[in-house]
């Protein structure tokens, strides 16, 4: 380890003395060529121009290419947050108040769909059974009422009018047979069996879904209003992960991709693992980022709740994008630049230093765009320096000090 920083130390030192010599070699010819000399000067005080002849070129060993398009696999990091599709949540209570007269459940109780979770009592439902009770027997009487009247008309001894008038009255005593029976059944009592001894005070809440059982509310003897919520049911079986992601990433991201999420609440759980189902087609124009959804498909042993934030790494074979070797990079703060060839001559090459924004990379490579707007050449029409512009980049800069 040593003994590399002290060769690339004695390197730096021989390319800044060679430079040195360079410039003193230089200075002697153009005192004898003012065009040279001003087209020379212009350059050097461009800190993102550098002219450099062909033995400089060799002597730091830059390398020139054009860049080439590939795919690298890369880990795409993002924000997601645990998310219950409205259909697995549910909050539980009755259409119709009462006072408890029994909770069958516990916080964390796994319920299945249907199972009663709470007793309820209210001398409402008492006289919503009278009510029905009545009017079934009502409509039996106006059932028998309408055959009557019917063999009368057969026998011209009554009119077509009151036949019709039988007739809408039983129709409406159906119709209000029909409305109480769904206000029953909205409180889970069943009318197929009911009776005049069977009418009762009380009556069941059930689950309207499968799931875990989380907020309840009440105790014993307390009156519940109606629609008020006893519980919260989440059904985590379907958990999705609703994820953002920049603009510049997501396309790299395709459906069936696999995802992880660790909890940022547990950082020792175990990460999550699901799989991108949705990718939405728009971008939010604050944030520049792209909603996807993701399905948790394993059985889970860390538990989540809904709107648990984490950590989330998406698994991108990546996207074919231009691409250069890492020697071409170079970084000044958060800014990212390469070097391309501007002009060549037959005694040297003028560089033009040059912003670039970096997408998908690895030790070697990395995948880029061109941020100058002022390159009026595609990506594949320029010459690159592909080796080399560490030191051309710290030469450059040694060339503009010495220049003032």
């Amino acid at each position: 380890m040593k003994t590399n920083i002290i060769y690339s130390i004695l390197f730096l030192c021989s390319i800044f003395l060679f430079w040195s010599c360079k410039k003193t070699s230089t200075t002697d010819i153009h005192v004898h060529d003012d065009k040279n000399h001003s087209h020379d000067k212009e350059i050097m005080e461009d800190k993102n121009h550098s002219f450099f002849t062909n033995e400089q070129i060799q002597k730091l060993g830059i390398e020139i290419d054009s860049s080439y398009s590939k795919s690298i696999p890369t880990i795409i990091e993002a924000t997601g947050t645990i998310h219950l599709p409205p259909q697995n949540k549910a909050l539980v209570g009755s259409v119709l108040g009462g006072k408890i007269k029994k909770i069958l459940i516990h916080e964390g109780d796994y319920v299945k769909k249907g199972q009663t979770i709470a007793i309820l009592e209210n001398p409402e439902a008492i006289k919503m059974q009278q009510e029905y009770f009545t009017v079934s027997a009502r409509l039996i009487m106006l059932e028998s009422d309408l055959e009557r009247q019917k063999s009368l008309q057969s026998q011209d001894a009554t009119t077509e009018k009151i036949v019709q008038q039988a007739q809408a009255e039983l129709e409406m005593a159906k119709s209000q047979k029909a409305g109480l029976k769904a206000q029953l059944q909205m409180i889970n009592l069943s009318t197929n069996s009911l009776s005049s001894s069977s009418i009762s005070s009380t009556f069941s809440v059930l689950a309207p879904i499968s799931g875990m059982t989380h907020n309840i509310v009440g105790q014993l003897g307390e009156f519940i209003d109606a629609n008020k919520s006893m519980v919260d049911i989440l059904n985590e079986d379907h958990l999705h992960i609703e994820i953002l992601v920049y603009e510049k990433d997501i396309d790299a991201i395709k459906e069936k991709q696999k995802v992880t999420f660790i909890p940022y609440n547990s950082s020792h759980a175990k990460p999550v693992e699901a799989i991108v189902y949705s990718i939405s087609n728009t971008i939010d124009p604050v944030t520049k980022t792209v909603s996807i959804h993701a399905e948790i498909k394993q059985k889970l042993s860390t538990i989540l709740r809904d709107g648990t934030l984490g950590k989330i790494k998406i698994e991108s074979e990546g996207t074919n994008r231009a691409t250069l070797p890492k020697d071409a990079l170079v970084q000044t703060r958060e800014n990212f630049f390469v070097f391309i060839q501007k002009n060549k001559t037959d005694k040297g090459s003028e560089f033009e230093k040059i912003e670039v924004e970096l997408y998908a990379q690895d030790k070697t490579e990395f995948q880029f765009s061109i941020k100058d707007n002022s390159i009026n050449k595609s990506i594949s029409e320029l010459a690159f320096i592909t080796k080399g512009a560490y030191y051309l980049n710290a030469s450059s800069a040694e060339t503009v000090g010495h220049s003032h």
